[in-house]
């Protein structure tokens, strides 16, 4: 089975869960942690996630900010066999996660995130609706 973690800085994390909702519905398999935003420990919230996560689990990883401390937090778990962790994730993503065929690996992630980067553009530099476009 797949497990997918959701995990950031502030409610990030509840927000695009619930935009997912939208998406793909309730039952989508994407479990949120916000970060610093209550009095539990967000090592607390991290250690309840993993009790659920089994050795023949994959464990998919989703943070926001490569480096940063929530990010930091999760690097440990890359010494777990199975487990792949995206940073700077979006809603692109998130979509072609919850797509992912059960055989995914290492190329099908890499190809994830490479979605990821190409999702984001400035709309600036795209005709607008009138022919003209912003530069001209």
């Amino acid at each position: 089975m797949r497990k997918f973690l959701i995990i950031t800085h502030g409610k990030f994390a509840e927000g695009i869960s619930q935009s997912l909702t939208l998406f793909i519905g309730e039952n989508h398999p994407f479990k949120a942690i916000s970060a610093y935003v209550d009095d539990i420990p967000v090592n607390e919230k991290i250690d309840d996630f993993m009790r659920t996560v089994t050795d023949d689990d994959q464990l998919v990883i989703l943070t926001d900010i490569m480096g940063g401390s929530v990010n930091q937090l999760m690097m440990p778990y890359l010494s777990r066999d199975n487990t792949y962790i995206l940073s700077g994730i979006n809603f692109p993503m998130l979509l072609e996660l919850a797509c992912l065929q059960d055989d995914a690996d290492v190329d099908d992630f890499r190809r994830i995130v490479q979605t990821g980067k190409e999702a984001v553009v400035l709309m600036n530099d795209y005709k607008a609706p009138n022919g003209s476009s912003d530069d001209e």
